[in-house]
């Protein structure tokens, strides 16, 4: 990536190879290095905006630079600093021309927008007259549309209410409103394991296993300390493990050597004899060792399922049967160099904490197209407070159309934009 100087996809590897490999000093600095050019890469694109007479691509590039060095903790060498200077020069003179003008339209949302998306363009001080004149009559504009979007809030506006919370801090302070427990939602999933079975040896309760799955479960949208009901799960299926020891006998070849001798006489006295040595014929000899085996076998099935507002939520997950086998025994024969073994089982824990994984992929995968279809396409006959559903709606699908009449209609801006003005 570096090479074909694609410096994007390159910071994007070295900071997945950060990651993993935190202390490794190579990878430290190719990152620094690749984050450098990408910066520099940046800034010559930011350029070539500007000389096309694209300024909003221009500026918001070049904020995006001055971002990255900041988070990246880039030192700018004279060059880059020169290329910096000259284009947030430029990049206020527009500034400087376009607040005025949606200061004169009384587009005072757009005008917030421009102070928060070009932040570190503004910090140089070069637009400071033109916002000291014209900011004032933008809040006082804020303000209104924040005790207008009040109107809209009930107590069942959780998510309208989040964004009304932030945009009034741009007009002078958060304000409150209190809300009801949320009757559409769910306080937690409730995962009942009535119908599971886990042989006996499994070291773990079906409770535990339940609890386990929930967890993964309750950051989902669908789920709010705000409600007090929960959201029934049934859970089916069985976990198998089993593990069975028979004998096993153990057969290890080692090279040894046959000798053979000759009797002779003895030639200072004949009526002696002793041994002579006269062939040596290399052979292999064969050890037996008394030990066990161990086969431990797995396998599950599971299926859950659940009703939400009319929306079926399911999934399931099945693992054939897989067999580890490992063996023991406790020989000690130093001429073959054979110690004891200790049996390799299966890591349990980590196998069992696996489990179910894919079924929940499934199940928020359902739960996700039950929050879509609920308040994107509105087919549930939940009745919520207007532009609540948009709210929602923007957590899974800020490209709805739903979102993008919301955001345009009350803010004038699309919901990207929105995102930054409410950040």
């Amino acid at each position: 990536m570096m090479e074909a100087e694609q410096y994007d996809q390159a910071v994007f590897f070295y900071e997945k190879a950060f990651t993993n490999n935190p202390d490794d000093e190579d990878i430290v600095q190719k990152l620094s290095f690749a984050r450098s050019r990408l910066v520099a890469a940046n800034l010559i694109e930011v350029r070539m905006f500007r000389q096309s007479n694209l300024q909003v691509k221009a500026a918001k590039k070049l904020n995006e630079s001055l971002q990255q060095m900041e988070d990246w903790n880039i030192r700018a060498d004279s060059a880059v600093k020169s290329t910096i200077d000259e284009e947030v020069k430029n990049a206020a003179l527009w500034l400087n021309k376009e607040l005025p003008t949606l200061a004169e339209q009384l587009n005072y949302n757009r005008f917030t927008y421009s102070l928060k998306q070009y932040n570190h363009i503004i910090d140089s001080g070069l637009n400071a007259r033109a916002i000291n004149k014209h900011h004032p009559k933008m809040i006082q504009l804020g303000k209104v549309q924040c005790q207008k979007m009040k109107s809209s809030i009930n107590k069942q506006s959780y998510f309208y209410y989040e964004v009304w919370q932030s945009y009034c801090s741009n007009f002078g302070g958060v304000q409150t409103y209190k809300l009801s427990n949320d009757s559409s939602r769910f306080s937690t999933a409730n995962i009942a394991s009535s119908k599971l079975y886990l042989t006996p040896n499994m070291g773990i309760s079906k409770n535990i296993f339940a609890n386990t799955l929930s967890q993964q479960l309750k950051h989902h949208l669908w789920f709010s300390e705000n409600s007090n009901k929960p959201l029934r799960l049934n859970l089916n299926g069985q976990i198998n493990y089993k593990k069975r020891t028979t004998s096993h006998t153990f057969s290890f070849i080692y090279p040894a050597k046959k000798e053979i001798y000759e009797v002779v006489k003895d030639e200072k006295n004949p009526r002696k004899t002793k041994r002579k040595l006269v062939k040596i014929i290399p052979i292999e000899k064969t050890i037996r060792v008394k030990g066990q085996s161990y086969l431990e076998s797995v396998s599950h099935n599971l299926s859950i399922s659940s009703n939400l507002h009319s929306k079926r939520i399911s999934g399931s997950e099945i693992k054939a049967k897989k067999e580890y086998q490992t063996y023991a025994h406790q020989a000690y024969f130093k001429k073959k160099n054979i110690k004891p073994l200790k049996p390799k089982y299966l890591n349990k824990q980590q196998w069992f904490s696996t489990i179910g994984d894919e079924m929940i992929t499934q199940v928020i995968s359902d739960l996700d197209s039950a929050w879509i279809s609920s308040f994107c396409l509105q087919e549930s006959t939940l009745k919520l407070p207007k532009y609540e559903n948009a709210a929602r709606c923007a957590q899974l699908k800020p490209s709805h159309p739903v979102v993008i009449s919301w955001s345009k209609n009350e803010f004038g801006l699309n919901y990207e934009e929105l995102q930054v003005l409410i950040r």
